[in-house]
């Protein structure tokens, strides 16, 4: 009898691994060059690359979004989750240095979704694609016996090289786009709120507290994919970049194993949003905890050297371009990932983060 190992005993991305195992042997050895000099990037970074003729390089990303795992329809509307999720893939997009193209969107729907709700969604999905230059050009549809799900495969280009996970080098700045943290305390008061309308059995007059936290809120609903400093990033000459879509620790494990060095990362440098840090002491959470682990910033997470770093600095005075923050450094690759606390103490840094089956 063939052995049973649950998917949760080796998680996301042990699962992916696999994957990429059995994927890898699909071609013939010898007759594609698979290697990112060969105009060919697979697994492993935030979208597949490959390259019909030289010179033009066509990038391949894909998300799905279920519903009681990634997004809940009690407090989020449909055009919030059509936007939400063509941004998952626009960012891969953004993260790999391209720009997108079209997207073709796959629905399921439950007997409970209306007609004016696949509307509303594919508004939503249009606006995110109107306001990044992308167009949708088809997908497919199917009923559920069960809940909700959409999923967006998207096509996009790049022009030159590629930003891809693997390209740090020692010495570089660890720099970080915008706030991260914010969307998981989003997420935190909308979760607190559903609660709180259900204990109240549906009485007249319950309003949800959402008016102090609308900052992050808007961050968890309709996230922004990083196109502007993208192209600055690739002006100023960036080494490696992903998107923050598990959260910062997640996030810099991938680069560091993928560039194959260590990092430090320094705790106070993290930029968490005042509102943020507000809702981590309302739980009685760590707002570190958030930023690390909390996932779907869609901010940019990037490696890059010193005087690249000036260049951008100069360059967000004349152009209206994310806050950038230095949160750490790359270091040989013995030396491992470290988290550096606010007093000083030098500790591992998890590898924690988002994980579908480890929720």
């Amino acid at each position: 009898m063939t052995d049973s190992t649950p998917i949760s005993s080796i998680g996301e991305f042990g699962l992916i691994e696999k994957i990429r195992s059995i994927v890898e042997q699909s071609l013939p050895e010898g007759e594609v060059d698979t290697s990112p000099e060969g105009g060919f990037i697979g697994i492993g970074d935030d979208a597949a690359l490959f390259q019909p003729r030289p010179g033009r390089s066509i990038l391949l990303t894909t998300d799905v979004a279920v519903e009681g795992i990634h997004f809940d329809l009690t407090y989020t509307s449909l055009r919030h989750l059509g936007w939400k999720a063509m941004v998952a893939n626009l960012s891969d997009i953004a993260a790999m240095g391209g720009e997108p193209r079209y997207a073709v969107v796959t629905i399921v729907l439950p007997a409970k979704i209306t007609v004016e709700m696949v509307e509303d969604l594919y508004i939503g999905a249009y606006q995110a694609c109107r306001e990044y230059g992308c167009r949708i050009v088809g997908g497919d549809t199917s009923t559920s016996l069960g809940n909700m799900m959409i999923s967006i495969a998207m096509v996009g280009d790049v022009a030159g090289k590629p930003f891809r996970r693997a390209d740090a080098q020692v010495g570089d700045l660890l720099c970080v786009s915008g706030y991260v943290g914010s969307a998981h305390a989003g997420l935190k008061i909308l979760q607190r709120e559903k609660q709180r309308f259900l204990e109240s059995r549906g009485e007249n007059g319950f309003r949800p507290n959402l008016e102090p936290y609308k900052d992050v809120i808007e961050r968890h609903l309709m996230p922004r994919p990083q196109f502007d400093l993208a192209r600055a990033l690739r002006r100023a000459g960036v080494h490696a970049v992903i998107d923050v879509s598990d959260g910062i620790s997640s996030d810099a494990h991938r680069i560091a194993e993928s560039s194959h060095v260590g990092m430090e990362i320094i705790e106070e440098d993290l930029p968490i949003h005042p509102v943020a840090r507000e809702v981590a002491a309302e739980f009685g959470d760590s707002a570190v905890d958030y930023a690390l682990f909390g996932g779907e910033d869609y901010e940019l997470l990037f490696t890059i050297p010193r005087e690249a770093f000036d260049t951008l600095q100069a360059r967000e005075v004349t152009v209206a371009l994310p806050a950038v923050s230095v949160i750490g450094r790359i270091l040989d690759g013995e030396e491992g990932l470290t988290l550096v606390s606010r007093t000083g103490t030098r500790g591992m840094l998890p590898a924690g983060g988002w994980d579908h089956f480890s929720h």
